[in-house]
Protein backbone atom coordinates (compact mmCIF):
# COMPACT_ATOMS: atom_id res chain seq x y z
CA UNK A 1 0.00 0.00 0.00
CA UNK A 2 2.56 2.17 0.72
CA UNK A 3 4.53 1.53 -2.47
CA UNK A 4 1.18 2.18 -4.45
CA UNK A 5 0.75 5.58 -2.40
CA UNK A 6 4.36 6.89 -3.12
CA UNK A 7 3.96 5.79 -7.21
CA UNK A 8 0.28 7.71 -6.82
CA UNK A 9 1.92 10.49 -5.85
CA UNK A 10 5.25 10.73 -7.79
CA UNK A 11 3.01 10.11 -11.33
CA UNK A 12 0.50 13.00 -10.24
CA UNK A 13 3.66 15.69 -9.21
CA UNK A 14 4.93 14.89 -12.43
CA UNK A 15 1.87 15.26 -14.56
CA UNK A 16 2.11 18.74 -12.31
CA UNK A 17 5.55 19.61 -13.16
CA UNK A 18 4.38 18.87 -16.92
CA UNK A 19 1.43 20.88 -17.14
CA UNK A 20 3.58 23.74 -15.38
CA UNK A 21 6.47 24.21 -17.93
CA UNK A 22 6.90 26.97 -19.85
CA UNK A 23 6.87 27.32 -23.41
CA UNK A 24 8.70 24.92 -25.61
CA UNK A 25 12.55 26.37 -26.61
CA UNK A 26 12.09 27.38 -30.38
CA UNK A 27 15.27 26.94 -32.43
CA UNK A 28 15.68 28.81 -35.77
CA UNK A 29 16.25 26.65 -39.02
CA UNK A 30 17.77 27.97 -42.24
CA UNK A 31 15.84 25.95 -45.10
CA UNK A 32 17.99 24.94 -48.09
CA UNK A 33 17.65 25.55 -51.93
CA UNK A 34 13.76 25.25 -52.93
CA UNK A 35 12.39 25.17 -49.34
CA UNK A 36 14.08 21.91 -48.36
CA UNK A 37 14.17 21.28 -44.75
CA UNK A 38 17.15 18.92 -43.75
CA UNK A 39 17.95 17.26 -40.53
CA UNK A 40 19.58 14.74 -38.79
CA UNK A 41 18.68 12.21 -35.66
CA UNK A 42 21.34 10.66 -33.07
CA UNK A 43 21.29 9.23 -30.27
CA UNK A 44 23.08 10.58 -26.87
CA UNK A 45 25.85 9.00 -28.03
CA UNK A 46 26.17 10.16 -31.26
CA UNK A 47 24.79 7.05 -33.29
CA UNK A 48 22.68 7.58 -36.43
CA UNK A 49 19.34 6.80 -36.09
CA UNK A 50 18.32 4.80 -39.48
CA UNK A 51 15.16 4.10 -40.47
CA UNK A 52 13.24 6.79 -37.92
CA UNK A 53 9.92 8.31 -38.86
CA UNK A 54 10.07 12.17 -39.01
CA UNK A 55 7.03 14.10 -38.63
CA UNK A 56 6.30 17.77 -39.43
CA UNK A 57 2.93 19.41 -37.20
CA UNK A 58 1.87 22.59 -37.57
CA UNK A 59 -1.17 23.68 -35.92
CA UNK A 60 -1.67 19.90 -34.48
CA UNK A 61 -1.60 18.37 -37.75
CA UNK A 62 0.65 16.16 -39.53
CA UNK A 63 1.67 18.09 -42.86
CA UNK A 64 5.16 16.25 -43.83
CA UNK A 65 6.77 12.95 -43.38
CA UNK A 66 10.68 11.88 -43.95
CA UNK A 67 12.05 8.75 -43.01
CA UNK A 68 16.06 9.10 -41.95
CA UNK A 69 18.51 7.19 -44.12
CA UNK A 70 21.30 4.87 -42.81
CA UNK A 71 23.06 8.23 -41.23
CA UNK A 72 19.85 9.27 -39.54
CA UNK A 73 19.65 11.97 -42.35
CA UNK A 74 16.27 13.27 -43.32
CA UNK A 75 15.25 15.76 -45.82
CA UNK A 76 11.59 17.28 -46.50
CA UNK A 77 10.86 19.34 -49.83
CA UNK A 78 8.40 22.36 -50.62
CA UNK A 79 8.86 23.51 -46.86
CA UNK A 80 7.14 27.00 -46.40
CA UNK A 81 8.24 29.02 -43.44
CA UNK A 82 6.74 28.63 -40.17
CA UNK A 83 7.17 27.09 -36.48
CA UNK A 84 6.41 23.64 -36.79
CA UNK A 85 7.01 20.74 -34.26
CA UNK A 86 8.72 18.18 -35.44
CA UNK A 87 9.02 14.75 -33.73
CA UNK A 88 10.65 11.08 -34.33
CA UNK A 89 9.68 8.24 -31.53
CA UNK A 90 12.66 9.21 -29.44
CA UNK A 91 13.55 13.05 -30.23
CA UNK A 92 11.57 16.27 -31.01
CA UNK A 93 11.52 19.79 -30.71
CA UNK A 94 10.03 23.03 -32.14
CA UNK A 95 11.72 24.83 -34.75
CA UNK A 96 10.90 28.38 -36.67
CA UNK A 97 11.67 27.89 -40.27
CA UNK A 98 12.94 30.66 -42.05
CA UNK A 99 13.43 30.73 -46.11
CA UNK A 100 17.09 30.37 -47.25
CA UNK A 101 17.76 34.38 -47.46
CA UNK A 102 15.66 35.56 -44.25
CA UNK A 103 17.11 33.76 -41.69
CA UNK A 104 18.72 35.48 -38.83
CA UNK A 105 22.50 34.98 -38.73
CA UNK A 106 22.35 32.19 -35.38
CA UNK A 107 19.80 30.22 -37.14
CA UNK A 108 21.22 26.67 -38.09
CA UNK A 109 21.70 25.29 -41.65
CA UNK A 110 19.35 22.06 -40.69
CA UNK A 111 17.24 20.39 -37.31
CA UNK A 112 19.65 17.74 -35.28
CA UNK A 113 17.20 15.97 -33.08
CA UNK A 114 19.22 14.02 -30.17
CA UNK A 115 17.32 11.42 -28.38
CA UNK A 116 17.43 8.34 -25.68
CA UNK A 117 16.60 5.31 -27.66
CA UNK A 118 15.21 3.88 -24.32
CA UNK A 119 12.94 6.71 -24.45
CA UNK A 120 9.66 6.31 -26.49
CA UNK A 121 7.92 9.52 -26.71
CA UNK A 122 4.07 9.75 -26.40
CA UNK A 123 1.41 11.81 -27.49
CA UNK A 124 -1.52 13.26 -24.64
CA UNK A 125 -3.35 13.63 -27.57
CA UNK A 126 -2.91 10.44 -28.96
CA UNK A 127 -6.77 8.68 -27.47
CA UNK A 128 -5.65 5.32 -27.01
CA UNK A 129 -2.45 6.81 -24.87
CA UNK A 130 -4.94 8.88 -23.17
CA UNK A 131 -7.34 5.96 -22.29
CA UNK A 132 -4.25 4.08 -21.23
CA UNK A 133 -2.69 6.64 -18.45
CA UNK A 134 -6.04 7.88 -17.21
CA UNK A 135 -6.46 4.32 -16.41
CA UNK A 136 -3.47 4.05 -15.07
CA UNK A 137 -3.70 6.83 -12.44
CA UNK A 138 -7.08 6.37 -12.38
CA UNK A 139 -6.27 2.77 -10.61
CA UNK A 140 -3.52 4.16 -8.32
CA UNK A 141 -5.94 6.91 -7.16
CA UNK A 142 -8.10 4.71 -6.32
CA UNK A 143 -6.01 2.52 -4.61
CA UNK A 144 -4.33 5.24 -2.34
CA UNK A 145 -7.44 7.71 -1.85
CA UNK A 146 -5.67 10.23 -3.85
CA UNK A 147 -8.23 12.19 -6.52
CA UNK A 148 -7.18 13.51 -9.87
CA UNK A 149 -7.86 15.46 -12.87
CA UNK A 150 -6.24 15.30 -16.12
CA UNK A 151 -6.68 18.47 -18.48
CA UNK A 152 -6.17 17.64 -22.03
CA UNK A 153 -6.84 21.04 -23.87
CA UNK A 154 -4.55 21.93 -26.30
CA UNK A 155 -4.62 25.80 -26.44
CA UNK A 156 -3.06 25.15 -22.63
CA UNK A 157 -6.29 27.19 -20.38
Amino acid sequence: MKMCLTLALVLVASIAVAAEQTSPVISDVALQENGVLKGQILNTTGIPQAKSQVAMIKDGKVIATAMTDTNGEFAVAGVIPGVYQIESPHAGGVYRVWAQRTAPPAAKSGVLMVGDTNVVRANLFDPAYRQALNGAIAGAAIATGVGYALDYNKSGS
